[in-house]
C-alpha cells in the first residue's frame, strides 16, 4: 500500500501521520474524502487542524479529535465538498494538516497536494481520437463499455483473425483478458506489431505476453524498458499510487521477465516487487505497452484509471495533435 508519512523533526518516535491511497484526486463537484493513518510509539490524544487553500485562499478548514497508541494507529477521515471544474482544467489544492496533543503542543505537521478532475478527459477531443484509428479486442466488454461511457470512437475486433487486417493505427486489447487461455492472442499481438501497429495490453488476467516472435524477422525487437509505480507520475504528473481510488486496490497485475532460449516474455505475477508496466518497441513503427494498472476496473470510481488511460493515449499521439492542458 503507497503511503507518504510525515512527523515533526525530532518528534518520530511520537506520532507519525501517512497519506492513504484516494487521497490525492478527486472529480470536481463531487464530495470527497481524504484518508491519514496516524501511528504512535505511546499513547497519544490530540487534535488535528486542517485547511484546504487553492491559490492561498482558504477553501475548507476544521478540527478532528485524535487517539492512536502502539499498535492501535488512528483514523483521520476529512470530508470536503470538491469545487466543480471546468471542461479541459485541473484545478490544484493543498491540504495542511497540524497536529497537537492535549496540552497545545504540535507534534507533527502535514502537507499534501490535491488535483481536482473534470469527468471527462476526452472533452472536445473527438477528432484526435478518430485520428488515433483505435480498435478493441475485448471478449469480457468491460473495456468497451468505459469507452462508451467516456465516448471513445473505436472499431470492435470480435476474433484474433479480425486482427490480420490491420495495418495501421492502435489496438488495445481489453482489460482481463488471459493470455493463458487465449494461448494464440500473442502471436496475433506481434503479428500487428510486425506491421507497425501500436498495441496497448491492459491488465491481463494471467499467463504470459510474448515480447518476441519465433522468427525475430517477423518483428524484430529494439527496445525493452520496465517500470514501476513511478510511472503513474512519469505520464501525468498529477498522478501517483495516491491517487488511485481507495476501494480499488492498485495493481491488478504485475510482470516479471522471463528469458528463454529463442523468446523473450513477461509473466503475470502478483510479487510487490514486480514491474507495473512494460513497453517495447520494435523495428519500423511497432510499439507493445503491457499496462498492470487497473484502468477499467476503477474506470468509474475516481479520476486516476481514466486520466492514465488518456495520458498513455497522449504518449502515442505528435505533440500538435495533444491539446491536454
Amino acid at each position: 500500500m503507497a503511503t507518504l508519512a510525515c512527523s515533526l523533526a525530532g518528534a518520530e518516535e511520537r506520532v507519525v501521520l501517512s497519506a492513504l491511497p484516494g487521497s490525492t484526486a478527486f472529480f470536481g463537484g463531487e464530495p470527497g474524502k481524504i484518508a491519514l493513518d496516524v501511528t504512535a510509539a505511546d499513547l497519544f490524544e490530540g487534535t488535528a487542524a486542517w485547511s484546504l487553500t487553492a491559490n492561498r485562499r482558504t477553501a475548507a478548514r476544521g478540527e478532528i479529535a485524535v487517539s492512536a497508541g502502539p499498535g492501535k494507529p488512528g483514523r483521520l477521515v476529512i470530508p470536503f465538498a470538491a469545487p466543480p471544474v471546468r471542461e479541459e482544467v485541473r484545478i490544484s489544492l493543498d491540504l495542511e494538516l497540524v497536529l497537537t496533543d492535549r496540552a497545545g503542543v504540535e507534534v507533527a505537521r502535514f502537507e499534501l497536494p490535491i488535483w481536482l478532475f473534470p469527468k471527462e478527459p476526452f472533452a472536445d477531443r473527438g477528432q484526435w481520437l478518430e485520428s488515433l484509428d483505435l480498435h478493441v479486442y475485448d471478449p469480457a466488454k468491460n473495456t468497451l463499455a468505459a469507452f462508451d461511457d467516456a465516448r471513445i470512437p473505436y472499431r470492435y475486433l470480435r476474433s484474433l483473425g479480425a486482427m490480420e487486417s490491420l495495418e495501421a493505427g492502435v489496438l488495445v486489447i481489453g482489460e482481463g483478458v488471459s493470455f493463458a487461455r487465449e494461448r494464440q492472442l500473442s502471436a496475433a499481438i506481434l503479428g500487428a506489431v510486425a506491421r507497425g501497429v501500436t498495441v496497448i495490453v491492459l491488465a491481463p488476467e494471467n499467463g504470459e505476453v510474448r515480447l518476441t516472435p519465433e522468427k525475430e524477422e517477423a518483428a524484430r525487437l529494439e527496445s525493452l524498458s520496465f517500470r514501476r509505480d513511478e510511472v503513474l507520475t512519469q505520464i501525468d504528473k498529477r498522478l501517483s499510487p495516491l491517487s488511485w481510488p481507495a476501494d480499488v486496490s492498485l495493481p491488478l497485475a504485475r510482470f516479471e521477465l522471463v528469458a528463454r532460449t529463442g523468446e523473450t516474455l513477461v509473466r503475470v505475477d502478483d510479487a510487490a516487487d514486480s514491474w507495473l508496466w512494460v513497453e517495447a518497441t520494435y523495428a519500423g513503427k511497432g510499439r507493445l505497452t503491457v499496462c498492470g494498472a487497473n484502468v477499467i476496473d476503477g474506470w468509474a470510481k475516481g479520476p486516476a484509471p481514466r486520466y492514465l488511460l488518456a495520458g498513455l493515449l497522449e504518449s502515442l499521439a505528435p505533440a500538435e495533435t495533444s491539446t491536454t492542458p
